[in-house]
């Protein structure tokens, strides 16, 4: 049973750090291709990296969701070049998505706690914009806009994932 939930967060850690990366080879290959102006960092704040702290709360509970946030936010800021901005977001994103889905019985909830994920990072996205000195409104706003979708997305995700779980591993949630 120890090996089985090992692995489960190795690869619940791992899926999160693949999409840090991927929104890292976003935000490299975007500012080129694109007809509009996004800027680079705001794509940062897209990355659904709460999905996987949801997805341990489901399946694990809220005592191992979150230090396995924690352990996701300092990956994640590392592969972000270090920044400690970039932590705090993750973190706090990390913990209220397990938070807000700890007592889960619906998959609605699911839904709900990542619009709640993405309502709650407009406001350290946006300040983390503010505080870069990237004053501008239309920046300010792809930060909010981007950080609400990655909220989002991380519910999203988590409903797709957690039956794909719960079948490999022979977890039952209350779901």
């Amino acid at each position: 049973d120890k090996t089985k939930n090992l692995l489960f967060l190795t690869l619940a850690l791992i899926l999160v750090l693949v999409m840090a990366k991927v929104g890292l080879l976003l935000s490299a290959t975007q500012i080129s291709m694109a007809s509009f102006a996004v800027p680079a960092d705001a794509i940062f704040f897209a990355a659904p990296l709460s999905a996987g702290a949801m997805l341990v709360c489901l399946v694990l509970g809220l005592e191992i969701a979150l230090p396995f946030g924690l352990v996701a936010a300092i990956c994640a800021a590392l592969l972000f070049g270090g920044r400690l901005e970039i932590f705090l977001y993750f973190l706090v994103s990390n913990v209220m998505a397990a938070h807000w889905v700890q007592h889960c019985r619906e998959r609605k909830v699911v839904i709900a706690a990542g619009t709640k994920v993405g309502l709650l990072n407009i406001i350290p996205a946006v300040a983390i914009g503010f505080f870069a000195a990237s004053t501008g409104a239309a920046e300010l706003a792809w930060n909010g806009t981007l950080a609400f979708v990655g909220g989002l997305t991380g519910g999203i995700i988590t409903l797709g994932v957690a039956p794909l779980v719960e079948m490999t591993f022979r977890y039952t949630t209350d779901i």
